[in-house]
């Protein structure tokens, strides 16, 4: 400011005074360089994060595909399967007619308790395996004490196989009497 030109960009201002020249705009940012941008920068983990969002929506419509399939199609399933099962184990069932006990007794392991030599003999066509267990049941009010599986595999037609269902209750050596009863029989041919 000055109260005379000081040269020849200099102008004069409505309060009577010489003022110089604005010092001309420098321009510092380098052209098309993102960093220097006016917009935002984008975050590294955007296509993550869509990618997730994308894939949990996917996940959410294959389950509801999924629980559609089952409510439709499961009931039918459920029902078939009862089916094979009641004649696989059923009381009266072939499979149950092939199974019998051979022993019954306490384990000679005094850590178990009761123990019972399944026999089986397969009546059907194909060799079979099977999965028998073994009530353990008390003779003074029949309830049953504990329970035992005996496994026997590869029995051919005809032929016979033999295995031990044991009960892992040792309260049994001291609960009196008791009797082993062929529970479920489950015959796989195969």
């Amino acid at each position: 400011m000055s109260d005379s030109a000081q040269g020849p960009d200099w102008y004069l201002a409505s309060d009577g005074k010489w003022y110089p020249p604005a010092p001309p705009e420098v321009n510092n940012r380098p052209p098309n360089n993102p960093q220097w941008s006016s917009r935002p920068a984008k975050s590294p983990w955007r296509g993550c994060l869509i990618a997730a969002i994308v894939g949990l929506v996917l996940l959410l419509l294959s389950g509801a595909v999924i629980v559609v399939l089952l409510v439709s199609g499961g009931k039918k399933l459920v029902e078939k399967t009862k089916e094979t099962i009641s004649e696989q184990t059923g009381p009266l069932s072939a499979a149950a007619k092939d199974a019998s006990i051979a022993s019954c007794g306490l384990s000679p392991n005094e850590l178990s308790g009761a123990e019972a030599s399944v026999t089986v003999i397969n009546t059907s066509a194909k060799t079979s395996n099977y999965v028998v267990t073994v009530n353990f049941v008390s003779q003074l009010d029949g309830k049953r004490i504990d329970v035992g599986t005996a496994t026997i595999s590869s029995v051919q037609p005809g032929a016979s196989g033999t295995a031990k269902a044991t009960s892992f209750n040792n309260a049994i050596r001291t609960s009196g009497t008791f009797d082993c009863q062929v529970g479920n029989v489950l015959r796989l041919g195969q």
